[in-house]
């Protein structure tokens, strides 16, 4: 097991550590000389991660200058010759922190910058060790809690790789597939940023005849301190150009690649990101950057007469008086790791179950999906489709509506509201389907814009969704308990469940049954993000009901001398405009639900606890429950068809 220690910020030379940012030295286990540096690198946290939440709950503005931090975590990986510094990684660190809460750590591979020696330094630096490093770094961050150094653990969330460092990252993809395809425990990671990579490896090959060519041997690369000339070794060449990236073609669907490629880069021939774009088709985003090179700084001097031309996004000069396009290359990579472009691209890769499509079309009902499908972790089971359906109000369900949910078999529906939002909006009532009105709440209004009204940080932030979700799994659980004894007597049954939007009280059900059946805390915070996109039919009724609600709220505070309470309660929300609230109240973010798991396996114990102890379910129960809504191949349960989440291109097996 690794261990981690704090190094002085006087290790690091070539940079200046921000307030926000920590130097880390992580063991290599497997090291010949275990006393050695290991790993170093460079922690980046999200500065509200740095303020207790007790304070950023009091301190609501805060959000407004910086992101929530998240869970997620990005590993920033160099290219050869390079170090955790160089290129756009400091710049991008302090990005991701501040604007999208996500930790980082970009750090040195071994025989690099201020990392410990290579294994044998006849051999230089090996992929196999490249390999490595990123799983000890993976594994550390993953456990990080267990860390002092570290304090939470971390879900790896990108790769985000310049040059050889890209080649690294495909090549552990390619790995971690093997290990998938033979049913073995794996490591996943649903980004990998390829920025500068080179394809085609081979070309390399052909450098070892030129040794009477001293640049293209030796290197100029800070190490230990200090910029030296170090020789890269024949053999160290010879392992890098021998590496084939034609298999990334199997990787799984899941995994999205974003390419940045300077149009002048004077490394890697700009036609290699063709050879990703074909091999990885839909899942592929192709970036260029005019004028840049390989290390995204201009190729041309900036002129007075040129400037127009060569910056018009006004990004800063060098020294050497050439554009930093490293800039524009960190813009690029923050559009296409936001939250809202990742769930588009989580709905279009898994879209399909098997041949049938996760999302049905339901004539006045929206956000109406599949939760079938997905793969148990560890396992070679997967939760069987066209069984359980989640959607948000069906109150407004059409004719036509009714007999598409006829058509696809549903028997039962379960619905959350309480009783007055029931009663107000109306219920389904369709022959030959039982409704159950089961409130998560009996007496409160539980829709978006009510718990809005209640929960007033859920407008500044969606930070503090987990309590909303604590308590309705105190309160809900004659609701759950219902679905789940349904689940175990009712095997092949098809049944519906859902609340106002389909989004809080239908999430919560979601995840418990997904966290019963074994799948991973990740794709069930991914399910739970779709509803960004399903709810959007309903955001305008929504909405309305809302600025209704705020407007009564904001007109008695104006009125009443006796609001000072309330005043203070919502003067924050005057920096917000409505619909900045709007957008934080009806929002599903992938970190709302793992700090919701997170808390639940803190408060209540985990799933088999919770079940046993608060649902007063059954150990029996809940192997009928597995039983029946698992299956070992076509995760629909009339159909032979072998079938693989997360392995839909092929194997490399």
């Amino acid at each position: 097991m690794s261990t981690v220690k704090l190094l002085p910020n006087e290790v690091c030379t070539n940079y200046q550590l921000k307030e926000n940012e920590k130097l880390l030295s992580i063991s290599i286990p497997t090291s010949k000389n275990p006393n050695a540096q290991g790993l170093v690198g460079i922690l980046t946290i999200p500065q509200n991660a740095l303020i207790s939440e007790q304070e950023l709950l009091s301190k609501p503005e805060l959000f407004l200058k910086s992101s929530p931090p998240t869970h997620k975590l990005a590993l920033i990986l160099h290219g050869k010759g390079g170090h955790k510094n160089y290129c756009y990684q400091a710049i991008l660190a302090q990005e991701l922190a501040s604007k999208q809460g996500i930790f980082s750590f970009r750090f040195d591979f071994r025989g690099c910058g201020d990392s410990q020696d290579n294994e044998d330094v006849k051999f230089g630096r090996q992929m196999i060790h490249d390999i490595e490093d990123i799983n000890i770094c993976y594994d550390v961050f993953a456990k990080g809690s267990t860390y002092k150094e570290i304090g939470i653990n971390l879900i790896t969330h990108s790769f985000i790789a310049h040059s050889r460092g890209s080649v690294a990252a495909f090549r552990w993809a390619i790995e971690e597939q093997k290990k998938l395809d033979k049913g073995e425990p794996y490591r996943f990671v649903q980004n990998i940023i390829n920025t500068s990579g080179r394809f085609n490896q081979t070309v390399l090959l052909n450098i070892g005849d030129l040794k009477e060519n001293f640049s293209r041997i030796f290197l100029t690369q800070y190490r230990l301190g200090k910029y030296e000339d170090i020789r890269i070794s024949d053999e160290e060449n010879n392992d890098l150009g021998s590496q084939n990236l034609d298999d990334i073609k199997f990787i799984n669907d899941e995994v999205q690649v974003l390419s940045i490629y300077g149009l002048h880069d004077h490394i890697v021939p700009v036609e290699d990101s063709s050879n990703f774009a074909n091999l990885l088709g839909s899942r592929h985003t192709l970036k260029f950057i005019n004028y840049a090179d390989h290390n995204y700084y201009g190729s041309q001097v900036v002129t007075d007469e040129n400037s127009s031309r060569l910056n018009p996004n006004n990004y800063p000069i060098t020294k050497k008086n050439r554009v930093n396009y490293n800039y524009q290359a960190v813009e690029i990579i923050l559009d296409w790791i936001s939250s809202i472009n990742e769930v588009h691209r989580f709905k279009k890769s898994n879209y399909f179950i098997y041949q049938y499509p996760r999302w049905k079309s339901i004539d006045g009902i929206s956000n109406f999906r599949d939760i079938g499908g997905w793969k148990v972790k560890n396992s070679g089971k997967y939760v069987k489709a066209g069984i359980i359906f989640r959607s948000a109000n069906t109150s407004k369900i059409t004719p036509l509506g009714e007999s598409q949910l006829k058509k696809i078999g549903i028997k039962s529906v379960f619905d959350f509201r309480s009783y007055g939002e029931f009663k107000k909006a109306g219920g389904l009532e369709i022959e030959g389907i039982n409704i159950n009105n089961i409130p998560v709440f009996t007496k409160t209004d539980a829709s978006p814009q009510a718990i809005a009204l209640r929960y007033k940080n859920l407008l500044t932030s969606w930070f503090t969704y987990k309590y909303v979700y604590e308590n309705m799994l105190n309160h809900g659980i004659y609701a759950f308990k219902s679905v789940f004894l349904f689940l175990r007597d009712k095997k092949n049954v098809p049944i519906l469940f859902n609340c106002t939007a389909g989004k809080d009280r239908t999430g919560v059900m979601a995840m418990l049954i997904l966290l019963l059946l074994g799948v991973d805390n990740h794709i069930i915070a991914k399910e739970y993000e779709l509803t960004t996109i399903g709810l959007i039919p309903d955001h305008a009724t929504i909405k309305k009901e809302f600025i209704s609600g705020m407007e009564e709220i904001m007109k008695n505070q104006s009125t009443s001398s006796s609001s000072s309470t309330t005043n203070e309660h919502f003067k924050d929300l005057l920096l917000l405009t409505p619909e900045d609230m709007f957008n934080n109240l009806i929002s599903s973010k992938y970190e709302s639900m793992i700090a919701s798991i997170e808390l639940f396996n803190e408060k209540f114990g985990g799933i088999e606890n919770y079940c046993l102890k608060y649902l007063e379910l059954t150990p029996e129960d809940l192997e009928i429950i597995r039983s029946n809504l698992l299956t070992n191949s076509s995760p629909y349960p009339d159909q032979n068809s072998i079938w693989k989440h997360r392995a839909q291109s092929g194997s490399l097996l």
